[in-house]
């Protein structure tokens, strides 16, 4: 779906964003995909590291499977890998709630930035997103179905991701 000049949120914990300042999505990797181009260990790995790389490298597979699968069967649509996630203005409140504590673990504080964005978005659901290990297949059918805009049984409003590719600019930036 296009937008235009439509207001959404952005959830980081960086103070990357800077007021005023018109940003470009969709061109290259964003933020959360370069993460995995840049991170790595050394020779030896204490049993932290161990299990951050076994985390990191579940994650990659997913978003590689998704993005698999949205090449193939949705090409039109924003890709995970050079898009920004926001929320909608509509339910911004619980989304947030729900949205900080994934966002940043540690529970440091966030930054809560207000977009104008000029663009395409695609609404999925959060909750198709799977937490596991292996099951290739099952990972599969769940991009297919959040691809496809599809729900969990499960959802709510608060764990829809907006996926945006466009021009935004910064209207608000506010600490929580």
């Amino acid at each position: 779906m296009l937008v235009y000049k439509e207001n959404y949120f952005h959830i980081s914990k960086s103070d990357f964003f800077e007021l005023g300042k018109n940003y470009e999505f969709g061109l290259s990797y964003n933020p959360f995909f370069q993460y995995f181009w840049d991170f790595g260990y050394g020779d030896t790995l204490e049993w932290d590291e161990i299990k951050q790389l076994v985390s990191d490298y579940q994650l990659y597979v997913r978003e590689c499977i998704f993005e698999s699968v949205r090449v193939k069967h949705f090409p039109d649509l924003p890709s995970r890998k050079k898009c920004i996630w926001l929320i909608s203005p509509e339910n911004k409140d619980s989304a947030i709630k729900y949205w900080a504590p994934l966002v940043n673990s540690t529970g440091a504080p966030c930054t809560v930035i207000e977009m104008e964005c000029t663009g395409k978005i695609f609404i999925a659901d959060s909750l198709l997103l799977p937490h596991m290990f292996g099951h290739f297949q099952k990972q599969k059918e769940q991009a297919f179905k959040y691809w496809s805009g599809e729900n969990a049984p499960q959802s709510f409003p608060a764990a829809q991701e907006i996926l945006f590719v466009g021009t935004a600019t910064v209207v608000r930036i506010e600490k929580i």
